[in-house]
């Protein structure tokens, strides 16, 4: 699995990796819905969301990315599992959610912080990061 779950009192955190940048924000994707709703399955995926974002540096666009994911799914009541990025670089992404609507969530995240995160490639050239909630 390309994501785990550390508990942290009041927050929450991930450990993400993914064989390339697209793979790693795909991943961090995945587990921030994983903690909104679980179980679900992904096989009725029936709204689509854009999303352009641009960003000073990765890191940043991740987090900018994973909140406003977080924005569309309280504001439409929608879980997006996947991604399809049309456009993915160091400071602008462009690419749509695919999803679908829920009744509601199983946990509430306040906000995806910047606290320890930091986009990189490790040793092995995987990329990988940690993501700290706020919940």
């Amino acid at each position: 699995m390309p994501y785990q779950t550390l508990d942290h009192t009041s927050e929450l955190s991930l450990k993400v990796t993914g064989n390339s940048l697209e793979g790693l924000f795909s991943a961090a994707l995945a587990g921030t819905m994983h903690i909104l709703k679980k179980p679900f399955s992904s096989d009725k995926l029936t709204t689509r969301r854009s999303i352009s974002l641009t960003a000073p540096d990765r890191t940043s666009l991740l987090i900018d990315f994973l909140n406003e994911a977080l924005y569309l799914a309280y504001t439409h009541k929608e879980i997006y599992p996947t991604v399809k990025f049309h456009r993915l670089e160091d400071q602008n992404l462009l690419g749509t959610l695919k999803g679908f609507s829920v009744d509601s969530f199983n946990n509430d995240i306040k906000a995806v912080t910047y606290h320890q995160a930091n986009v990189h490639q490790n040793k092995t050239g995987e990329w990988e990061t940690k993501i700290i909630f706020d919940i």
